[in-house]
């Protein structure tokens, strides 16, 4: 009996813990304004982090350029931010950034948006030094 009820619980256990991951994707619309007058800023270099979708324990790293489209400049545009799985979920899993080093005039700043949509549109305020 005890035997049964260990392979059981052994069998479910494999079952459950062998399934294979969703991976959630956003197409990423985002607006990078200036804190001052809510102006769009072009030419900002943007890390973004999110999830690799190869190894989901680990991120990935992209670097866009934000830029004018419509006549609104500040625009930036990601396909396929994976911001969570189907046992990874919440803020925290996709990072903006803005390095001072990539921008100067620009501060370090850091964004954790809340993404949960297949298309998802931000913006973002930065102040300059």
């Amino acid at each position: 009996m005890k035997y049964l009820s260990l392979l059981m619980i052994l069998s479910i256990f494999c079952i459950m813990c062998t399934r294979e991951e969703v991976t959630y994707f956003c197409h990423l619309y985002g607006y990078l304004k200036d804190i001052t007058d809510s102006t769009g800023i072009d030419s900002m270099r943007i890390d973004i982090y999110d999830i690799d979708p190869g190894q989901t324990n680990q991120s990935r790293i992209r670097t866009i350029i934000s830029e004018t489209r419509d006549s609104i400049s500040g625009f930036f545009e990601l396909d396929s931010v994976c911001w969570g799985t189907s046992q990874m979920q919440g803020i925290g899993y996709v990072t903006i950034r803005i390095d001072s080093t990539k921008n100067p005039n620009y501060p370090n700043k850091i964004w954790q948006p809340d993404l949960h949509t297949a298309v998802d549109t931000i913006e973002l305020y930065i102040g300059q030094l």
